[in-house]
């Protein structure tokens, strides 16, 4: 493959890709979408009583869940286990993307009021 230069090829292509999405603000418009439903996210999750972990500024959210929260939004809620904290209170991971739609937000909305 170094030979053939392919390596060095999928060099040149990744480094193409990456300068036309930093070119213009590029990957901050595309990334907007998903920045502002997280926090929404953020937001709800602070208005039920959750702690975040870390201010919220891309696309993901840490909370800190009690036992009780954690299983019911677990259950319907697809996120990333952090840390197990030793108060009990499980810390976890929500993301957006650009296909994160308000109608997704606001179910989440929905589940935090139900709880």
């Amino acid at each position: 493959m170094k030979r053939r230069r392919v390596l060095l090829a999928k060099g040149v292509v990744t480094g193409i890709q990456f300068e036309t999405l930093l070119d213009d603000g590029l990957y901050q418009q595309i990334c907007a979408q998903a920045v502002t439903q997280a926090a929404r996210v953020a937001q709800a999750l602070q208005a039920a009583g959750c702690e975040l972990m870390h201010p919220q500024e891309t696309n993901q959210v840490f909370v800190a869940l009690d036992e009780k929260r954690y299983a019911q939004l677990s259950a319907r809620v697809e996120m990333s286990f952090w840390e197990q904290l030793a108060d009990g209170r499980t810390v976890v991971r929500l993301e957006t993307s650009w296909a994160t739609s308000n109608a997704d937000v606001d179910a989440l909305v929905t589940l935090l009021d139900a709880g």
